[in-house]
């Protein structure tokens, strides 16, 4: 059976808006093509704006901001856990990678020796466009209609991304998406992963309250 590269990984992240350059991040979550898991919940900066249809998405009380570690503390921690799993370059996907890379890059600590180009590569890997190139090569009607992250994980037998979102979940939904995408996984439409759900349901923010790095 193929499986993913070693330094393939997935950072997903809620922030309190769209822009990187005025709003901030809330949580980061990731996962490695070993199963390895990264969490954490990071504290707002008072210079950060934040859009309610932001929170209305991961959930977060407006309450709750300033809970959890600093931007550059939660960024450090998260390069000590790469190197921990490759000391080489990673390759990052995501179902929008795009955005994930920018807000790193644009809170991207000083502190930190390495530029983020130097610890993740730019060449990111999008989960829509594999999925795109699967549709058309099997002759389905997202080709023209477009395609929702739901109807990749609905084709390969995911359920739907639990809402609110948290990062991790998200982290570990995604990743999924590209194993089931990318490698001989079983036959579509017999196989059932009742447990990967349940899991899944399993990653609230209260599982998560301490942090995970593992």
């Amino acid at each position: 059976m193929r499986k993913l590269p070693e330094n393939f990984v997935v950072i997903d992240l809620e922030t309190t808006g769209l822009d990187p350059e005025s709003c901030g991040i809330l949580e980061i979550g990731a996962v490695d093509a070993s199963g390895r898991r990264f969490y954490r919940r990071v504290a707002l900066g008072r210079d950060r704006r934040v859009d309610w249809p932001a929170l209305q998405c991961n959930g977060i009380d407006v309450l709750d901001l300033g809970l959890g570690v600093s931007i550059e503390s939660a960024l450090i921690d998260l390069v000590d856990w790469l190197h921990a799993g490759c000391a080489g370059m990673w390759i990052l996907g995501g179902k929008n990678p795009q955005f994930d890379y920018g807000f790193l890059e644009t809170n991207w600590p000083d502190s930190v020796s390495l530029n983020l180009s130097q610890v993740i590569s730019r060449r990111v890997v999008d989960l829509h466009s594999l999925a795109y190139g699967h549709a058309m090569k099997s002759g389905m009607d997202w080709c023209a209609e477009g395609f929702s992250t739901d109807d990749i994980y609905a084709e390969f037998h995911l359920g739907k991304e639990p809402m609110p979102h948290n990062a991790l979940r998200g982290a570990v939904h995604e990743m999924e998406g590209f194993r089931r995408l990318t490698t001989d996984w079983c036959s579509l439409g017999e196989c059932e992963d009742p447990k990967f759900d349940q899991m899944i349901d399993g990653l609230t923010r209260e599982y998560l309250a301490e942090g995970v790095s593992a």
